[in-house]
């Protein structure tokens, strides 16, 4: 069995004035442009998935043996292997993540949403003129969702770190990424 798709594009009868085999025609084509994009979308993936390895694994071990962070090479490509903080907490984690950063002055950084459901029409209308005002006086049903901006979450945990404050970075879904940049070397003239 062969793996690549069917070509149906030349069992398709010519266009001219029948719509039909236009139509046919033109939902050939989306549904090969669909497959291109799911087929590259796949590849990217890939290409991600290799980067990730060399970029955080291979070359930072390679420059470890070497005992080097920075380098150039002979081809004019800078390296510099640094540590990366990568951070995201975990929903299960976030009462034990919000009551640190409470405790370490930090809740600053905690962002809160709140959701609130009403109907439509002159009732809905009235209460979302005056939701701020009276959401709890009027029993509105609420819903507040906290959350700490990934980027916000990043520099903060890195504040810390860099101040030798102990944070549990597993509470926080953190971690110390090396990670090798690559770039060429500027040419000064």
């Amino acid at each position: 069995m062969n793996d690549q798709a069917y070509d149906y594009s030349d069992d398709i009868l010519p266009a001219g004035d029948n719509l039909l085999a236009a139509i046919s025609k033109l939902a050939q084509e989306q549904a090969l442009a669909e497959a291109e994009v799911a087929r590259c979308e796949k590849a990217l993936e890939e290409a991600n998935k290799a980067l990730r390895d060399i970029s955080w694994r291979r070359l930072p071990e390679l420059m470890a043996e070497a005992g080097q962070t920075e380098c150039t090479t002979a081809t004019g490509l800078k390296i510099k292997v640094a540590d990366h903080l990568r951070a995201s907490i975990p929903e299960e984690r976030k009462p034990e993540a919000f009551t640190w950063l409470a405790k370490h002055s930090l809740d600053s950084v905690i962002k809160s949403e709140m959701k609130l459901t009403f109907g439509r029409g002159p009732d809905g209308k009235r209460l979302l003129d005056q939701i701020f005002e009276f959401a709890k006086e009027l029993e509105v049903p609420t819903e507040v969702k906290q959350s700490v901006h990934p980027s916000t979450l990043k520099s903060t945990l890195a504040e810390c770190l860099k101040q030798g404050t102990e944070v549990p970075l597993d509470v926080f879904g953190a971690v110390v990424q090396r990670e090798a940049t690559v770039k060429p070397v500027r040419v000064k003239g």
